[in-house]
């Protein structure tokens, strides 16, 4: 086992690895570990903030786990990181078991964070709100960041670390969306899909133009109406921060439960 930093140089290998959007450029902090025959077997990838070191993500290529590369991974980021002005290491998660011993083992304090709630689609779609204001919109300007550009994709990325999107966890490029004023995004919704669940992973929105947030649901809607089997067997999840705007758009707050909650890791250095 090999560890090093993710450079340019050697980014190519590991660029499967890592999240979309990810420079050495952009306040990034990412390792690789390469195996005994040369190939890359896992990827680490931290946000650099003021004083605290958010975990993005950590990767391990199938047929590589459990032989020690995310320890040793998170050991190095520990060492990296530990002689400068940090204070911690945090990390979200969803509320897996392996995950919360996994990060347990590896010296994080893991606490539960905010509730998370959900709603079948086949019902969020029949809201009154929802039926009037979303499904009557119009979602042309609507953008998938999977179709993004590149000057949009730069554009798109300064904006979630201006906010410190990355900490928040993983979103799907063919489910998010942004709409666009030139090259800077005015809006975007990102979304996370899991084998039951859509998650809703973020929404920023400019507060001069709150109505882009229907067209964002409608391109969601038509999307998740075009796949029958994902409009009856999925749910919308999201945190609590959406959970009064959601019960008012949807009026149907009989429908919206509880689903667990969002864990959080914390490594003091």
């Amino acid at each position: 086992m090999i560890i090093t930093k993710i450079t340019k140089k050697n980014a190519e290998s590991f660029i499967p690895l890592l999240p979309e959007f990810v420079t050495d450029s952009q306040g990034y902090l990412c390792i690789g570990a390469v195996d005994d025959e040369g190939r890359a077997a896992a990827a680490l990838c931290a946000r650099v903030d003021f004083q605290i070191i958010y975990l993005m993500s950590l990767y391990v290529v199938p047929g590589q786990r459990r032989k020690g590369y995310g320890t040793e991974l998170i050991n190095t980021l520990v060492s990296l990181t530990r002689d400068s002005d940090y204070i911690a290491i945090t990390v979200y998660f969803p509320p897996n078991p392996a995950a919360a011993g996994f990060f347990t083992h590896s010296g994080f304090e893991v606490i539960e964070g905010m509730r998370i709630y959900s709603i079948p689609f086949g019902e969020f779609f029949k809201g009154p709100m929802v039926k009037k204001y979303i499904m009557n919109c119009d979602p042309s300007k609507v953008k998938y960041i999977s179709e993004l550009n590149e000057s949009e994709k730069s554009g798109l990325s300064r904006q979630l670390i201006q906010v410190d999107i990355p900490a928040r966890g993983f979103y799907d490029p063919e489910w998010s969306t942004a709409i666009f004023s030139g090259e800077k995004p005015e809006s975007i919704l990102l979304m996370n899909v899991m084998d039951n669940y859509i998650n809703l992973v973020a929404l920023i929105l400019d507060e001069k133009k709150p109505r882009n947030v229907l067209k964002h649901l409608k391109s969601l809607a038509d999307k998740v109406q075009s796949d029958e089997k994902c409009a009856k067997g999925k749910s919308l999840r999201f945190d609590e921060t959406f959970l009064k705007p959601l019960v008012r758009l949807t009026g149907r707050e009989r429908y919206i439960k509880e689903a667990g909650r969002r864990m959080q890791g914390v490594r003091p250095l």
